[in-house]
């Protein structure tokens, strides 16, 4: 029986998820004898539920509320895996990352695969992080079975760290359209409207972004400079494109 996040594993935690999201298509009964079968690991459809009553349903579902909370901690190193600080994330790897991002929560052991790595230390004393050249899939039965309390904390601190990465280089992410418009509720002196605005269509144009477009730019169209471009730290390959940016909005005014 499952009475805590310290009896859930990665695996469990997906199935729950799963769970969670048949909530607006059964009835409030329906779904808590869903969770509550989930929990005692027998089958919503056992005689038991038959024979229970209204009391002893609220009681249990009562006893099960710890599943609409967060695992909250911070993320643990697991079974001599490290997970990897974000700021030295690859291009390649945020990439990645950004390809889970739709269903993100369904996709944690892919997450964990990709940001759990192995480390040494240098003859100089420096970690040095195992390069992103497994198999992803291979590691997935290991995350699997891993504590979510282990794991799913690194959801959080990716969205944060995610979200002022966007921020950051928002204006990379802005047509000239989106700019005028911002420029407009800037004079209006409407703060909140404004940061709100600027919010929405950094979402808008996140969910459109075209990875593979900018990559195939950034090799100049070459196949052989698309392995090394992947490489690359992704904060220098974004600074590098915001100064270009830069430079180049100086040059036309």
């Amino acid at each position: 029986m499952i009475k805590s996040w310290s009896d859930v594993n990665v695996k469990l935690w997906t199935e729950l998820s799963e769970i969670k999201k048949l909530k607006d298509t059964l009835t409030t009964t329906e779904f808590y004898i869903e969770i509550i079968a989930f929990l005692e690991d027998i089958s919503p459809d056992d005689s038991i539920f038959d024979e229970m009553s209204s009391g002893e349903l609220f009681r249990k579902i009562n006893e099960s509320s710890w599943v609409w909370s967060i695992p909250d901690s911070l993320p643990k190193p697991h079974n001599g895996l490290v997970p990897k600080p974000l700021n030295d994330l690859t291009l390649g790897e945020f990439v990645d990352l950004e390809s889970f991002q739709t269903d993100i929560e369904s996709n944690l052991s892919r997450v964990a695969a990709l940001l759990w790595r192995k480390t040494r230390q240098n003859e100089w004393g420096n970690t040095i992080w195992e390069p992103y050249e497994y198999d992803l899939e291979s590691r997935l039965v290991d995350f699997s079975t891993a504590p979510i309390t282990s794991i799913y904390p690194i959801l959080g601190v990716y969205q944060k760290w995610r979200q002022n990465f966007f921020e950051n280089y928002a204006e990379l992410f802005m047509t000239e359209e989106d700019k005028v418009e911002i420029e407009a509720l800037e004079d209006e002196g409407n703060y909140s409207r404004t940061e709100a605005k600027k919010a929405e269509i950094l979402e808008e144009r996140q969910k459109k972004w075209s990875w593979e477009a900018l990559i195939w730019n950034m090799a100049g169209e070459d196949m052989c400079q698309i392995i090394p471009l992947l490489q690359l730290p992704v904060l220098l390959v974004f600074n590098m494109l915001s100064m270009k940016h830069s430079l180049s909005e100086n040059n036309t005014k």
